[in-house]
């Protein structure tokens, strides 16, 4: 299967992980590539290379001093998160179907959901913490386009107020992650 596996925009999929869900998506990349899929993997610059074979660009984008100037601006890292998304999304509204067989969103940003439905592809999206507001409506407008889990039945319940996340557990290796100091 070919996957576009949607990561963060802002933190490389690579250790020491910034946190969590970083870790989760590099061990998901690792273990569907163990299996024999293709996994492409939008993330963050300096992403771990094992990802990089099939790597989707970020995008960078500064806007004009003009916009900057705006009172009504979003700060600079919220437009260059922005345009990130917002340009795989319109390349997978473009040419996704004859690259990929599945998105897997793993991000928490809310434009891999809002546009899913333009991609003509099976989209799933794994949340990760409590509700946010952005990916929140956007979950309560995506209608049937894409499918959520959600890595605990706390998370689960957590949102249940936009969408029905069916749980997978949030695996953790143990012969790679120990307990203790």
């Amino acid at each position: 299967m070919r996957v576009c596996l949607v990561a963060s925009s802002r933190f490389p999929i690579r250790e020491p992980f910034q946190g969590g869900l970083e870790a989760h998506t590099a061990m998901l990349a690792d273990r569907l590539l163990q299996r024999g899929h293709d996994v492409s993997a939008f993330a963050a610059p300096g992403s771990d290379p094992r990802f990089a074979a099939g790597a989707l660009d970020v995008q960078g984008f500064e806007p004009s001093e003009t916009a900057r100037a705006d009172v009504g601006a979003m700060p600079a890292s919220w437009m260059r998160e922005h345009h990130a998304y917002l340009s795989l999304m319109l390349d997978l509204a473009r040419t996704g179907r004859r690259r990929f067989d599945l998105v897997h969103n793993n991000s928490l940003h809310h434009l891999p959901v809002a546009m899913a439905s333009m991609t003509g592809l099976p989209t799933v999206t794994s949340l990760h913490t409590p509700p946010i507001a952005w990916l929140e409506s956007a979950i309560a407008l995506a209608g049937d386009s894409v499918r959520f889990t959600a890595v605990s039945r706390h998370t689960a319940e957590a949102w249940s107020h936009v969408t029905d996340a069916t749980v997978v557990s949030n695996g953790v290796d143990t012969d790679h992650w120990r307990a203790g100091p």
